[in-house]
C-alpha cells in the first residue's frame, strides 16, 4: 500500500510539473503571437524569422528552420530551389530563398537567387520571379514604390531602399562554370531590432 501510494504520488506531481510546463509553452508562444502581432513592415520581416520563413514557404520554397550553423553567418533557413519556367526544359530556371542573421530572434539579409540556366525561357523565369518578390513583399505591407526590382526584367543592376531598407539588384553573366544569375539582397534597416525599439547598426 505505501508502495502504491507512493507511485501515485510521484505520478500526480508529474502530472502537475507537465500541465504548468504545457501552460507555460502555452503562455510563450501567446506572448510571441502578440508580439509579432505589434510588428509591421521591415520589423516584422527581419524581427519575427519564423513569420519571414512562414511567407517564404507559401510560394515552394519549403524553407527550413533557422538555425545555428558554428559558422558565420551564425544562423540560416535555407529553401529548396523552386522553378520559375518551363519544366520542359533540360535545366529550368530556378529561383532559391536563404535567410541569414546573428542571433536567434532576428534577421539580419534575405536573399532571393534567380539562376538562370534556360535562357529561351529567360524572359519569362525573370517576371515570375519579379513578381514572386514582390508578392512576398506585399505580405508585410511593403511596395517597391520607386520601381527598384524592376531591373530584374531590365537585365540590370542596380541598388537603394525599399521603404528605408537597403535592397541590391545583381545581376552576373555567364561563366564557363556558372549560368547568369540574378540576385536580390535585402538587408536589415539600421533603425529595425528585434524588439522594435532598440537601435541596431
Amino acid at each position: 500500500m505505501r508502495v502504491r501510494a507512493l507511485l501515485l504520488t510521484g505520478c500526480l506531481a508529474l502530472g502537475a510539473c507537465n500541465a504548468t510546463s504545457d501552460t507555460s509553452v502555452r503562455e510563450r508562444e501567446a506572448e510571441r503571437a502578440q508580439q509579432i502581432e505589434a510588428l509591421t513592415g521591415w520589423d516584422r520581416v527581419f524581427g519575427a524569422p519564423e513569420e519571414a520563413l512562414k511567407w517564404s514557404r507559401q510560394y515552394g520554397f519549403a524553407t527550413r528552420d533557422y538555425q545555428p550553423t558554428g559558422a558565420r553567418p551564425a544562423y540560416r533557413a535555407a529553401g529548396k530551389a523552386i522553378t520559375l519556367s518551363s519544366t520542359a526544359a533540360e535545366m529550368p530556371n530556378k529561383a532559391t530563398f536563404v535567410a541569414t542573421g546573428r542571433t536567434a530572434d532576428a534577421l539580419e539579409q534575405i536573399v532571393f537567387t534567380l539562376k538562370l540556366t534556360d535562357p529561351d525561357n529567360a524572359a519569362t523565369a525573370e517576371k515570375r520571379f519579379a513578381d514572386l518578390i514582390r508578392q512576398y513583399l506585399a505580405k508585410f505591407d511593403i511596395e517597391d514604390d520607386g520601381a527598384l526590382l524592376d531591373a530584374i526584367t531590365q537585365e540590370t543592376s542596380t541598388g537603394g531602399t525599399i521603404e528605408g531598407a537597403p535592397v541590391t539588384v545583381e545581376r552576373s553573366d555567364a561563366t564557363e562554370a556558372m549560368p547568369a544569375a540574378i540576385t536580390v539582397t535585402f538587408t536589415r534597416p539600421a533603425a529595425t531590432s528585434a524588439d522594435n525599439s532598440k537601435p541596431q547598426g
